[in-house]
This record gives structure tokens, C-alpha cells and sequence, in this order.
């Protein structure tokens, strides 16, 4: 059943509601309080990033926009050393792999599910059928729609191009749009493809 599964969703969200703040106190770090706060929402300055640590152990920390990876790195147990920084990224995760043999980290996003508990959108044109299952107002017929949509066209380059899906009209895009976004990547290339000089660049320059 469709329910069931959002209801699934709903629980997995309190779950993580009640967890997130308690993983900030057991997962061992050597991170600043002075620097780091621990409980803040995210913003202008504040950026929400994971750790997960060799173990499978994962921490949610709220944190400065301004810190790098580096400065991540040098305040957790571990020594991973890069050889470039990098800024951190909104909703990154960052997994740290540490063995005898070598340590390594992995980056990507925190999981769908995470993301909705922290109040935190998901890119329209990367998450799953199944994923889009856990949205609220998206049951499995429109999120099938939103599927076939996306792969017809070659993704979203504005949300609003949602309301060309049959069933999603001005009431429906506005409770959506509390959950799913399009990135600025995918906006700023639809502007280079609308650009009379791009334009003419396609067509040979004629």
C-alpha cells in the first residue's frame, strides 16, 4: 500500500528526529564546541554536514559554512590527510574509511530519509522513485509520473515544471516545493542554453 509506505517514512522521520541529537553527545570526536555548535538550524552561515565514521557510525553536526574538509579532518579522530581542501557542501556526508592498510574518505549526500527529518529539500532530478515515495502529497502514481516526466524531458530545469505533470496543479506545487528543489547547476545551464550566444555558438555561430 502506498500509506504504508509513507507511514514508514513518518516513523523512520521521528526516529531520526529523536536520534540526531543524541548521536552529537556518543560519537567520539575531538571537535571544538566553540567552533562547532552543536544545535543550530541551518542558514546563511550554517551548513549541515554527516560524519560517518569506519564503523558505520554516523554523527549530524551543524556548522559554519566558513569550515573545510581539512579543518573536519584535523578535528576527528583520524589521519586522513587530503591533498587539496575543499569547502564543505550543504547536506555532505562525509565517510571516513581508516584501516592498517590506508585511510581514505568518501563524499556524498546524506540519505533521503535523513534530509526530510532535518528539514532539508531533495534535488528533484536525483532522487528515486522510492524516494519520492516518502515526500508528502507524492503517493506511487505521481511519483511515477515525476519519473517518466524527468527521463521524457532529460530532467527538471525549473520546479515549477511540475505542474506539466497531470495532477499537480498551484495547491499541490506549493506543498511540494517544501520538499524537492532543482539544483542551481541544472537552473544556471538551462540560462547558457537560452543565451542568444550559446544559441549561435549550437548552430555554428549563424
Amino acid at each position: 500500500m502506498v500509506f504504508d509506505v509513507q507511514i514508514r517514512g513518518i516513523i523512520a522521520w521521528s526516529i531520526l528526529l529523536s536520534v540526531i541529537p543524541f548521536s552529537y553527545f556518543v560519537i567520539p570526536t575531538l571537535m571544538d564546541n566553540d567552533q562547532i555548535p552543536a544545535f543550530s538550524k541551518p542558514g546563511q552561515n550554517i551548513i549541515v554536514v554527516e560524519i560517518v565514521d569506519s564503523k558505520g557510525t554516523s554523527g549530524i553536526y551543524f556548522v559554519p559554512r566558513s569550515l573545510t574538509l581539512s579543518y573536519i579532518l584535523r578535528r576527528v579522530d583520524t589521519n586522513v590527510v587530503i591533498d587539496e581542501d575543499v569547502p564543505l557542501n550543504n547536506g555532505e556526508s562525509i565517510r571516513l574509511h581508516v584501516s592498517e592498510e590506508n585511510n581514505r574518505i568518501a563524499l556524498g549526500q546524506i540519505d533521503s530519509e535523513k534530509r526530510l527529518a532535518l528539514g532539508m529539500p531533495l534535488d528533484v532530478n536525483e532522487v528515486s522513485f522510492d524516494e519520492l515515495m516518502l515526500v508528502p502529497g507524492i503517493g506511487k502514481s505521481t511519483a511515477r509520473k515525476i519519473v517518466d516526466r524527468r527521463r521524457e524531458i532529460g530532467g527538471f530545469r525549473r520546479l515549477e515544471d511540475l505542474m506539466d505533470i497531470s495532477g499537480i496543479k498551484q495547491k499541490k506545487y506549493k506543498t511540494l516545493s517544501q520538499y524537492l528543489y532543482v539544483s542551481a547547476n541544472r537552473q544556471e545551464k538551462k540560462k547558457m542554453e537560452s543565451s542568444p550566444q550559446t544559441q549561435g555558438r549550437k548552430h555554428g555561430g549563424l
